[in-house]
């Protein structure tokens, strides 16, 4: 049993007991490190429906818009829960707005980029894994999730157990499994309570940034591949080709035509999946 100078007592994993605040979670999810490798992390052979899971943390909007290359579709999950900051997260072709204290999941091949960031002093932490319960997870796609009391304490542990993992306790791999699970079927049963998808609507979209980003959504959604050009893109949108690129480069961090190709490739893959 540990205490701090307070006297506030802590459990194993370093939080203090009854106290699962979001500025707890935020102080123990800064601990946790970007990994060296984006696919390959905790398994265990008692539970195989969710492989190779990782949980990180990203503390900047570098950090949380890489390379578009570096986020091209994949094959894993990606629980992404905010802890402080709000902004959106843009999911094959819709935003969605993200506050402190909301999750959501995206699914394997979907592209995801974030964007309209109220300050670049963030903290979103990041559960991504391998899974043949797609089915089981249908609920959750596209659907923001507001974190209860249960769910931050769940939350709470496996972060706390991670961590527990990353120094080499080994034998946790079971809890952290055990408690992603029981945190996916939580938020799950929540949906199943609630109705609506979450995007932002057109009305909604007040801020240059997402109304271009909705913009150009719009367009690559409804247009043949063999029609899309940045060209195309910029008289539909009503402003030059150049001030198109300059603009979307600034607000994303992307270069359209990248974005373009990448959007043409995940719709691709979404298809053969």
């Amino acid at each position: 049993m540990r205490f701090d100078k307070k006297g506030k007592e802590f459990d194993k994993n370093g939080i203090v007991k009854g106290d699962r605040d979001l500025e707890t979670l935020a102080n123990l999810s800064g601990n946790l490190e970007l990994p060296h490798n984006f696919f390959k992390g905790c398994d265990s052979k008692l539970l195989p429906e969710a492989k190779s899971l990782l949980v990180f943390s990203r503390r900047s909007f570098e950090e949380l818009q890489p390379r578009l290359r570096a986020a091209s579709p994949h094959p894993r999950y990606v629980l992404m829960v905010n802890l402080k900051t709000a902004g959106a997260v843009n999911v094959d072709g819709r935003v969605y707005p993200l506050k402190p204290g909301e999750a959501f999941l995206v699914f394997p091949y979907q592209l995801h980029n974030y964007l309209n960031l109220e300050s670049d002093d963030l903290l979103w932490t990041f559960v991504t894994f391998e899974s043949n319960s797609r089915e089981a997870l249908q609920e959750l796609k596209n659907r923001r999730v507001e974190l209860g009391d249960e769910d931050r304490a769940i939350f709470g542990e496996l972060v706390g157990l991670f961590l527990r993992w990353q120094r080499g306790e080994m034998e946790v791999a079971n809890e952290i499994l055990i408690n992603a699970t029981l945190l996916l079927d939580g938020l799950r049963k929540k949906r199943e309570r609630e109705s609506g998808e979450g995007a932002f609507s057109l009305a909604e979209m007040e801020t240059s940034e997402l109304q271009l980003m909705g913009a150009v959504n719009r367009y690559l959604e409804t247009e043949d591949a063999e029609k899309i050009s940045v060209e195309a893109i910029a008289e539909t949108v009503g402003i030059s080709e150049r001030g198109l690129r300059d603009k979307f480069l600034r607000d994303t961090g992307f270069r359209i035509g990248d974005y373009i190709r990448y959007f043409k490739m995940n719709r691709a893959m979404r298809l053969l999946a």
